[in-house]
């Protein structure tokens, strides 16, 4: 319960924080326009990630005014978690050769994540902001909308005699592994009884939420990087009423900025209250 007070109290001075930035964006104040979003997105992502524990409390002095750590944190975790999935394969090697894992491919996963910690690292210690063009968040907005969109799955009956196979199929498996032979049989007649009709799945619509949700401020994390110091103190000589104009990316497009925020502040306070019932 400590840490759901905490992550509230940090969600809703992250929407006090936007809200001060449309003020001073409207006042054509920039410098203290930027300095409250990053602010507002620092905040959102520090509560998103107590939420989901990939941080502490402990870690938040840590994380300092860089969220982007957060997810470097996560991505680490992903790789550990990686890393033991491989290992359960090397120790039960016909699990390989099932349908449902033959494609897994544990390698280009790992040198996916870390490219992509290795990015994030590399991008916190060289202390500059990362400059998008139009196009880029054009293209970033339109990738968010189609997640969103993507909430129901039709699956027909042609579909869920393949899924029946390859589930039966990693229960044969998991058998001569001397697995739980009672419970497993228990699954395969509940599976196998299952009265199938051609539906819409609308289960998968808080996972697309979700993935959306962390996409969204994935990004506004890498936008607002250290955006922090440079918005109140001089930097290579340029004093911030100078360097935060509209030809600056940030300033430029705030507005578009401040709607995936307030989108993402939603989403973080929906996802808070599914975990609360949850927890019931």
């Amino acid at each position: 319960m400590e840490n759901i007070k905490r992550e509230e109290e940090l969600l809703g001075v992250a929407e006090r924080d936007l809200k001060a930035t449309k003020v001073l964006y409207e006042k054509k104040l920039y410098p203290q326009a930027i300095f409250y979003f990053q602010q507002s997105v620092e905040k959102a992502n520090k509560s998103f990630g107590l939420m989901l524990n990939i941080i502490s409390e402990k870690d938040l002095l840590k994380i300092s005014h860089n969220p982007t750590k957060i997810h470097v944190k996560d991505l680490c975790e992903q790789k550990k978690e990686n890393r033991e999935f491989n290992k359960t394969l090397e120790n039960y090697p016909k699990l390989k050769k099932i349908k449902l894992l033959k494609n897994n491919d544990s390698k280009m996963l790992e040198t996916n994540l870390n490219k992509s910690i290795e990015f994030w690292k590399n991008s916190i210690k060289s202390k500059k902001a990362i400059n998008f063009s139009y196009a880029d968040l054009k293209n970033i907005i339109i990738e968010i909308k189609n997640m969103k969109k993507m909430k129901k799955v039709i699956v027909k009956k042609e579909d869920w005699i393949n899924i029946k196979k390859d589930i039966n199929e990693l229960f044969d498996v998991l058998s001569e592994y001397n697995a739980d032979k009672d419970k497993l049989e228990s699954e395969r007649r509940k599976l196998n009884n299952f009265d199938f009709k051609p539906t819409k799945i609308t289960i998968l619509e808080p996972f697309f939420e979700f993935i959306s949700l962390y996409y969204t401020i994935i990004f506004l994390s890498a936008v607002t990087m250290h955006h922090s110091n440079c918005t109140r103190y001089p930097v290579d000589n340029k004093i911030p009423r100078k360097l935060y104009t509209k030809k600056l990316f940030i300033v430029k497009y705030l507005p578009d900025l401040i709607k995936l925020q307030y989108d993402s502040i939603k989403g973080i306070k929906r996802y808070n209250e599914l975990m609360k019932l949850k927890n019931k």
